[in-house]
């Protein structure tokens, strides 16, 4: 019995593409000011489990943002093959404005983002 991807994974040789959408997300405090939020998104994981990715989303000010990131994932934690970790950093375009100062590091809406 051969095991077949999820749908959202396309196998390709030296890796594969992942699509994503989040079409909510929590706040650890609430503000007036928060909308709501969502996100889409694509990586590609190589064989050796390095990924690079984009996606776009709204930020809890209502404003358009984006990301492009690199990291690294770890499979088959505890021995379950399914469960995974996995890490990325990049630069992010997000926060403007009155809300800059949300972001740390922000300068003209570009700060890094993990």
């Amino acid at each position: 019995m051969t095991e077949r991807p999820p749908a959202a994974v396309v196998a390709l040789p030296g890796g594969h593409w992942r699509a994503f959408i989040a079409p909510c997300a929590l706040h650890l405090r609430h503000y007036d000011e928060h909308k709501p939020v969502w996100a889409v998104g694509i990586e590609r994981l190589s064989d050796d489990r390095w990924l690079a990715g984009a996606s776009y989303f709204r930020n809890s000010f209502g404003q358009p943002c984006a990301c492009l990131h690199l990291g690294e994932q770890y499979e088959h934690l505890a021995g379950v093959q399914a469960l995974f970790l996995q890490w990325s950093a990049g630069l992010m375009y997000s926060c403007r404005g009155r809300f800059k100062s949300e972001v740390p590091l922000n300068s003209h809406g570009f700060s890094p983002g993990a």
